[in-house]
């Protein structure tokens, strides 16, 4: 191997020193055309040859033999990446070289590398012409273009240019067909083993759309990163299912993504079941679907899954081409230099995905061209353990004050959570525009050189003009990274009317008010949809405030969606919106405001299943034989149309004998008479979660115990009052709901509503409209189905 190497230093350097694989012995070096004294001493190769200041030397190093396995990777006894769920074990290889098959990733080390191979060094950028021989029947695939191949006595020897700096190099061969075709100037080279073409062929018939999926998909990638692929090639190549790596210390330094290389384990690209898929979507088709059209559907999820979905399992960064966008042509450094090295990366990924997912689905929404939508993971239900977890250590220690070598799993999933919403709040303060050019500016300025995160801060708030938008900026990405305060939010009210425009069109009023009822400032994202159509607005929330947000859309909405960026929230807040048919008087306006304290404002208390005042007691006292009930038999189950302050999901049991009911408390804040209701969903889900026709309800107050018989069939979705009742200040207000019952129960949420005393017969609008399947998404058919439950006025 022949290098030019540089002294970029201020000093000369009296000796080079290499990283190079303990298992390849060195025959000799030369520098500048003359032999040279080297030693090994371990990993390291240092050859006795001072270079100045500024100068440059050639090396030339001849050495041979065997990867040695045990001498990187060092620390894979950690966090083992789950790459499948199947039961076999896939060992712990990591680097070889046999006759069917060659895999070296840059971290073993099988070429010189100058300098000592620490995780802190900085990483040498460089071009290269490879010469690689192999078997005839070999195909061997590196950075760079293949310039020639040629064949002599069985062996293969192909010349690999590397024009563009890169930072590593692998090298993989193995038994290839190759199919190649250019996508705007970029070479996209798919290297498949042959018994696994029908993965291949099967798309044949589609050629045409699927190559125009591609360009699709690479213009998606540029549009929405404001960075352009930064290699001439692209080279996805199948590697042996063996193939295992680990996360080193909290980041994942495997071997799948190289500069210009993307691999892909043979067993994930052979559970793709394309012929399955195929017979089922044409099984469930309306009409008589296209097949070619079908095949390109197949395609582009098979790509999203692949190359697009989360981390983890079988997809995700490990081989993200976005990777390759970001990171293989810059370096990271200085204090939170891991949110610009992997959590904008994964920002950009989510966003490709959902833009992907968006403009390949056959039945997407016409029209919503206004913004780029987000569509939020929440927590999976696996998931929601690890995110408290989460949630309680983020409230005891900031990001900042997070030890990534100590605490390396908790830094990473603090990483993943903070790093892309912190870029997401960003792009809803500057605008997608001003996003998106600031992106452009950062891919140019930073390549080749070193980029820190005050750089990038720097670069969002420098792109826009607005004073106001650039103290958010500061004052936010602050909060994310110092403070310990996770906001938590609760939607309070959601509603829509129409106006005139001034100009004799219909527009349509929406006024959306959200809480935090927690000390930290946060971020939400609040999106108004239609059929048709879609507003967007980024807010700023101070903890322990509540806001208002105005919006204005075009088409008759249907719902509105608060995203939280970073909250005690699991999932985005959802509430339908009906619309009254009176035009009311008025200009509509775009506007933000404080919801100032009112004396006079409504007073409630609302006690959740996942508030500390609802219980689930045992109460069998055990006889004879009879076991001792050990209490937990109420399920929790997420449901969207629940109620939820923080997470939107109930708890259910099937029928028992009273021994375990459900039990909300609460502490009366001042004399006087209170609405009691009752949380239940919408009548429609009553079969599908299985719930019961009758059960019982018994409500605690000032003058005793009321018992109450209710009938699901007289239920409405949403609030339904079990009556009006009086209590003392101070007293704890109590509403049990019993388990005995005709089927399974369902326990979410009890409200005491205070009644003003000058106004008892007000009847108050609730601030968020039940769902009401009948009217949803249409134009008629507004209105929330009518219905109370059992009650009346106890004194």
């Amino acid at each position: 191997m022949v290098m030019n190497v540089v002294n970029r230093g201020s000093d000369a350097v009296d000796e080079l020193t290499f990283s190079l694989n303990p298992g390849l012995e060195v025959d000799q070096v030369n520098v500048a055309g003359q032999e040279k004294t080297h030693r090994r001493s371990g990993g390291l190769l240092h050859i006795a040859y001072r270079v100045p200041a500024g100068d440059s030397a050639r090396v030339s190093v001849t050495y041979a033999g065997d990867i040695d396995l045990d001498a990187f990777d060092l620390i894979k006894t950690g966090f083992r990446l789950k790459k499948s769920r199947h039961p076999f074990y896939k060992g712990d290889m990591t680097a070889w070289v046999e006759d069917r098959s060659v895999f070296l990733p840059p971290r073993s080390r099988w070429y010189p590398s100058p300098g000592a191979d620490y995780r802190e060094r900085s990483p040498n950028y460089a071009t290269a012409s490879w010469t690689v021989t192999v078997p005839e029947a070999l195909t061997a695939v590196t950075q760079g273009v293949p310039d020639s191949t040629t064949v002599e006595k069985g062996r293969a020897e192909t010349v690999w240019t590397v024009g563009d700096a890169v930072p590593a190099f692998s090298l993989n061969a193995g038994h290839y067909e190759v199919f190649e075709t250019t996508i705007r100037d970029v070479t996209l080279a798919f290297y498949i083993h042959p018994s696994h073409l029908r993965q291949v062929t099967f798309f044949e018939e589609a050629k045409d759309e699927v190559l125009g999926s591609l360009d699709q998909i690479m213009d998606v990638m540029e549009q929405e990163t404001g960075i352009r692929y930064a290699f001439p090639r692209l080279s996805l190549v199948e590697v042996p299912f063996q193939i295992q790596w680990y996360y080193a210390g909290w980041e994942e330094s495997g071997g799948l993504v190289q500069p210009g290389v993307l691999m892909i384990e043979e067993d994930v690209l052979l559970a793709r079941r394309f012929k399955r898929d195929f017979d089922r979507r044409k099984r469930f088709s309306r009409g008589e679907p296209d097949p070619v059209q079908l095949k390109r559907d197949i395609f582009v999820s098979a790509v999203l899954e692949t190359f697009f979905s989360k981390e983890g399992g079988r997809g995700g960064l490990f081989r993200s081409p976005i990777v390759q966008l970001w990171s293989f042509d810059r370096s990271f450094s200085g204090e939170q230099y891991a949110m610009v090295e992997r959590g904008l990366p994964l920002f950009l990924q989510q966003d490709v995905e959902t833009k992907l997912r968006e403009s390949s689905s056959s039945s997407g929404r016409r029209g919503r061209s206004r913004g780029r939508s987000r569509r939020t993971r929440g927590p999976q239900r696996s998931e929601t353990a690890a995110w408290d977890t989460l949630m309680t250590e983020m409230g005891q220690r900031s990001f900042a004050d997070l030890d990534p070598e100590a605490e390396p799993d908790l830094y990473r999933r603090a990483l993943n959570a903070k790093g892309p919403t912190m870029f997401r709040m960003v792009e809803s303060v500057v605008g997608n525009d001003s996003f998106l050019d600031a992106m452009e500016v950062i891919g140019v300025k930073s390549r080749y050189e070193d980029i820190a995160f005050e750089d990038v801060e720097s670069a969002f708030t420098e792109g826009t003009r607005r004073q106001d938008r650039k103290e958010t900026i500061s004052r936010l990405v602050n909060e994310w990274i110092y403070s310990t305060h996770v906001p938590g939010y609760t939607l309070t009210k959601a509603s829509a009317v129409k106006m005139d425009d001034g100009w004799g069109s219909v527009v349509y009023q929406v006024k959306v008010r959200v809480r935090n009822a927690e000390p930290g400032r946060g971020f939400v994202q609040v999106t108004v949809m239609s059929r048709e159509d879609e507003a967007m607005k980024g807010v700023e929330i101070e903890g322990g405030s509540e806001v208002e947000i105005g919006l204005i859309i075009w088409d008759r909405p249907n719902r509105v969606t608060v995203d939280p960026f970073f909250a005690r929230n699991r999932r985005p807040m959802i509430a339908p919106l009906s619309v009254p048919e009176r035009v009311v008087d008025g200009m509509p306006r775009s506007y933000v405001k404080i919801v100032e304290d009112d004396d006079s404002r409504l007073a409630e208390i609302v006690v959740d299943n996942e508030d500390e005042g609802f219980s689930m007691p045992v109460r069998r006292v055990t006889k004879y034989l009879r076991p001792q009930l050990k209490g937990g038999n109420w399920s929790t189950r997420d449901l969207s149309m629940a109620y939820g302050r923080y997470e939107n999901n109930f708890r259910y049991k099937g029928s028992g004998d009273g021994a375990q009911p459900a039990v909300w408390r609460a502490r009366i804040p001042q004399d006087g008479e209170y609405d009691v209701a009752y949380y239940y969903p919408p009548p429609q889900m009553k079969r599908r979660l299985g719930l019961g026709n009758a059960f019982q309800v018994s409500v605690a107050h000032e003058a005793g115990q009321d018992t109450l018989k209710l009938e699901s069939e007289h239920l409405k979705a949403g609030w339904n009052l079990l009556g009006r009742f009086t209590f003392k200040e101070g007293m704890e207000a109590t509403v049990e709901l019993s388990d005995v019952a005709d089927g399974r129960l369902y326990a979410d949420a009890i409200r005491w509503r205070y009644v003003d005393p000058d106004n008892p017969d007000v009847v108050y609008e609730e601030g968020v409209p039940s769902w009401n399947f009948s009217g949803f998404g249409r134009s008629r058919g507004q209105g929330r189905q009518s219905g109370f439950g059992g009650g009346g006025r106890r004194r």
